[in-house]
C-alpha cells in the first residue's frame, strides 16, 4: 500500500491511479485500486476504511461490472458481479440486486462470455428470497465450480433444478453440458434429492466424475452410474463409464454394501485417479466386508482399444495382506509416477510383510509401439533401479538409477530421456556425485555432488 493504493502491476496500474487521482477528489477519503484477476481492475473509494459509492471493475475492454455502496459499506441496489475465478477462459458475471440490508433479493441471472468472444449471454440463474435471508428458492441453473471454457480445457457443465423455500435442493436436478463450438446444452446425468428438504440424494443418479470435461484428451470423461438409498448413502452396483468417440461404455465398477455403510466390498474395475486417453489404466480386485482391498490386484493397461495386463516376468499389480491391512505384500509392479502411453515405465519389486519396500527395485522401459517392458541400461554398465534396505525402513541405500519425473518418448522431437546415476548413503540420503545423462543421445549432460 503506498499513498492509500494497492497495486501489483506497477506501470499499468500506476497510470491509472494518475488518471483515478485526477478525477477524484482527495479531500474525500482514499482511491483504492487492486488488481483481481490479470488486466482486470477493481475501482472505487473508501471513506473511513468502508467502500462508498460506485465501483467498478475495468478491463482492458472497459467496463465489466460493479454497482454501489451505501454509507456503511454495504452493497445496494443493481450490481453486475464477476466470478471469483472470472479469467479470460471463465468469464462468468452475475446481474441482480442487494436490499438496503447488503443481501441478494430476487432475480439473479447468470450471463457468459464464450472465450474469444465479447457478448455475454444469459447462461443461469434463478431468485433469491425477498425477506433479505439470500436463501435460493425456486427453479435454479447453476454452473460447475470449476465451469471455464479455454483452447485446452472446457468444462461447460450446469445443474438445472429447484430449491424449496428453506433454499435446499429438492426433487430432480439434471447434469447439462455443452461441447466447445456448440451453442445447445445437452442432458448428461443427475437425480433426485429427497423432499423433505435434507438435501439428501435418492434413488438411482448419474453422476460426473469431478474433473470431467467434454472436449480435452487429457483429463476424464468419465460418469458413475448407480443407487443411492434414502439416507443418501450409496448402495449396490454402480458402473463407472467412460466416454471414446462420442460413445460412453462401461470401463469400470462394483458394488457398496446394502447395509448403507458406503463400503466398496466384493470385486471392483476401479480407474487410475488420472485416467484420460492417454493413460487408460484399471486396477481389478476385491475389497472385503470393512472396505479393505484384500488378494491379488491386477494392474491392465488400454491400448488400441484393448486392455492387456501390464507384464513383465510377473504380472502388473500385486497381492495385500488377506487380514484386512491393506499392506501390499511380496512381489509387485507398480507404474511410474509419470505412467502414460508414451511413458511406459514400471517398477518391479518387492514388499515385506509390513508393507515396505526392500531389496532390489528394477525400472523397466517400454517404447510407444512395443509391449515388452525392458530393464533401463546405460552403456552396459548399469541397471534401471537400485536396492531398498533389508530392515524394513524403505530406505534407498548404494547406486541407483533414476529417472526425470517428466521422463518421456513421443518422437524425435517430442522427448525427455533423462536419467540420474548415483549413491544414496546407510541413511538413504543422496552422496557423492550424481550424474545427469541423456539416453537419448548416450552422452552426459552434467553432475551435481551431495554432501557424504
Amino acid at each position: 500500500m503506498v499513498n492509500g493504493l494497492l497495486f501489483g502491476m506497477e506501470y499499468i496500474q500506476l497510470m491509472l491511479a494518475d488518471i483515478i487521482k485526477k478525477d477524484k477528489s482527495m479531500d474525500y477519503g482514499k482511491i483504492y485500486f487492486q488488481t483481481i484477476r490479470a488486466q482486470i481492475f477493481e475501482i472505487g473509494e473508501y471513506h473511513n476504511d468502508f467502500r462508498i459509492g460506485r465501483w467498478n471493475y475495468i478491463s482492458q475492454d472497459g467496463k465489466i461490472g460493479g454497482g454501489s455502496y451505501n454509507k456503511e459499506g454495504w452493497k445496494l441496489g443493481k450490481w453486475i458481479e464477476l466470478d471469483e475465478g472470472f479469467n479470460d477462459d471463465k468469464k462468468v458475471t452475475y446481474h441482480g440486486e442487494y436490499n438496503i440490508n447488503g443481501m441478494k433479493v430476487g432475480r439473479w441471472d447468470i450471463m457468459y462470455c464464450k472465450y474469444n468472444e465479447k457478448e455475454y449471454k444469459q447462461i443461469g440463474g434463478g431468485s433469491y428470497d425477498q425477506e433479505g435471508n439470500q436463501k435460493k428458492i425456486g427453479k435454479w441453473v447453476e454452473l460447475d465450480e470449476e465451469f471455464c471454457c479455454d483452447s485446452e480445457y472446457v468444462k461447460q457443465i450446469t445443474y438445472n433444478g429447484q430449491y424449496n423455500m428453506n433454499g435446499m435442493k429438492v426433487g430432480r436436478w439434471d447434469i447439462m453440458y455443452c461441447r466447445k463450438w456448440e451453442m445447445k446444452y445437452t442432458y448428461i446425468g443427475g437425480g433426485s434429492y429427497d423432499l423433505e428438504g435434507n438435501q439428501k440424494k435418492i434413488g438411482k443418479w448419474v453422476e460426473l466424475d469431478e474433473e470431467f470435461c467434454c472436449d480435452s484428451d487429457f483429463v476424464k470423461k468419465i460418469i458413475y452410474n448407480g443407487q443411492y438409498n434414502m439416507n443418501g448413502m450409496k448402495v449396490g452396483r454402480w458402473d463407472t463409464m467412460y466416454c471414446e468417440n462420442e460413445e460412453y461404455q462401461q470401463s469400470g465398477g462394483g458394488s457398496y454394501d446394502l447395509e448403507g455403510n458406503q463400503q466398496k466390498i466384493g470385486k471392483w474395475v476401479e480407474l487410475d485417479e488420472e485416467f484420460n486417453y492417454w493413460k487408460q489404466v484399471t486396477y481389478i480386485g476385491e475389497y472385503n466386508m470393512n472396505n479393505m482391498k484384500v488378494g491379488r490386484w491386477d494392474t491392465m493397461h488400454c491400448e488400441n482399444e484393448e486392455y492387456q495386463q501390464i507384464l513383465f516376468k510377473y504380472s502388473g499389480g500385486g497381492s495385500y495382506d488377506q487380514e484386512g491391512n491393506q499392506k501390499k505384500i511380496g512381489k509387485w509392479v507398480e507404474l511410474f509416477e509419470g505412467f502414460f502411453c508414451y511413458a511406459k515405465v514400471i517398477y518391479n519389486g518387492e514388499y515385506n510383510m509390513d508393507g515396505m519396500k526392500v531389496g532390489k527395485w528394477d525400472i523397466m522401459y517400454c517404447k510407444r509401439e512395443e509391449q515388452e517392458y525392458k530393464q533401463i541400461i546405460f552403456k552396459y554398465l548399469y541397471s534401471g533401479g537400485g536396492s531398498y534396505d533389508q530392515e524394513g525402513n524403505q530406505k534407498k541405500i548404494g547406486k541407483w538409477i533414476e529417472l526425470n519425473e517428466r521422463f518421456y518418448y513421443s518422437s524425435e522431437s517430442h522427448f525427455n530421456q533423462i536419467i540420474y546415476i548415483g549413491e544414496y548413503n546407510n541413511n538413504g540420503q543422496k552422496a557423492g556425485i550424481w550424474v545427469e545423462i541423456d539416453i537419448y543421445f548416450n552422452n552426459k549432460i552434467g553432475e551435481k555432488r551431495y554432501d557424504d
